[in-house]
């Protein structure tokens, strides 16, 4: 029984509340910038590279493992970077109204066009590793190291000089061509997949554009 008296609370106690507080909000906070800014966005700008994959017939349960690993991977990897917990060398924000701007658009296209071919080069690497070794273990594997691959060469492939447009123009070649090679050619694709892979190439061109104000100074 208690005697009516009450406990002394001490000083550690006011911090370890305090602390675990905070590490339950830091949590909260990680969890929505990953749906919101990590998810949410990689989904939205690798849409037609997404759409692709959706509609390829062939290898479904391995397409659907790999496409999977690269979308949970990859918005994880930008989180972790946008709070400062990984090196990624550029920032990373969230797409908004304000930020798209008259020129702000042209990041995002940037990033559509890099997130769509590392979805399609990263969810083939994983399909023709299971489809080799037989196991599931080997694509999702496979698809992280190419995602995080990718995600490692931002930095050095976000830029807009001319070498790197290229470069990126290039890596998005690829994975257009590894696509009709794994996806397109043993079975063909319907007209939404080839609109899809049209859709990404379009944008990949006119990403290789410079923006007029650059062109102007």
């Amino acid at each position: 029984m208690s005697d009516g008296r009450r406990k002394p609370v001490y000083a550690g106690d006011d911090r370890r509340t305090g602390d675990a507080l905070h590490e339950h909000e830091a949590f909260y906070d990680l969890f929505v910038d990953f749906i919101q800014g990590g998810l949410a966005q990689f989904a939205f700008l690798s849409a037609p590279a997404l759409w692709f994959v959706a509609a390829t017939p062939v290898y479904t349960v391995e397409v659907a493992t790999a496409a999977g690993s690269t979308l949970v991977l990859v918005p994880f990897l930008l989180t972790m970077a946008r709070g400062g917990h990984l090196p990624l060398g550029r920032s990373w924000p969230v797409l908004t109204n304000r930020r798209l701007g008259t020129t702000g658009w042209r990041a995002f296209l940037t990033r559509s066009v890099y997130l769509s071919s590392t979805l399609l080069l990263a969810t083939i690497g994983g399909v023709l590793a299971q489809v080799v070794s037989g196991a599931p273990l080997a694509n999702v594997l496979v698809a992280g190291t190419l995602s995080a691959a990718a995600l490692a060469a931002l930095p050095s492939l976000s830029g807009s000089s001319r070498r790197v447009r290229i470069a990126r123009f290039s890596y998005c070649v690829l994975g257009i061509a590894a696509a009709i090679a794994v996806f397109v050619l043993p079975s063909g694709t319907d007209s939404t997949g080839a609109l899809a892979v049209v859709l990404v190439l379009v944008l990949a061109v006119v990403d290789t554009r410079p923006l007029a104000a650059a062109t102007r100074r």
